[in-house]
């Protein structure tokens, strides 16, 4: 019985390490989806231009607003596909979190 216990931990270890994982890949590919598309850049851009050339920042509302215009839905994008993620262990991963078994 315990090793059906350390099995369902490292199980769900795996799937949490690679969700990070992706999710910082998804972040990377936004990033340079956003100096590729001029949609994307044109919110991206307010993102670099907080920043004066000794990495200061220029001010605490033009933060704010690229924030909302920048990194809100680049979370919103990281949360997408780390949600496809848990549909997918969900379905293709043995039913062991909640103790039930589907089989």
């Amino acid at each position: 019985m315990e090793f059906a216990i350390a099995a369902i931990i490292l199980q769900n270890a795996v799937v949490a390490g690679v969700t990070v994982l992706l999710a910082e890949v998804v972040r990377d590919g936004y990033h340079v989806a956003s100096h590729i598309n001029p949609f994307l850049w044109r919110w991206h851009r307010l993102h670099h231009q907080l920043f004066g050339w000794n990495y200061r920042l220029t001010s605490p509302e033009a933060y704010r607003y690229a924030q909302w215009c920048y990194d809100v839905p680049e979370a919103m994008v990281m949360l997408g596909f780390t949600l496809l993620i848990l549909v997918a262990s969900y379905f293709w991963l043995p039913f062991y979190q909640a103790g039930l078994n589907r089989h």
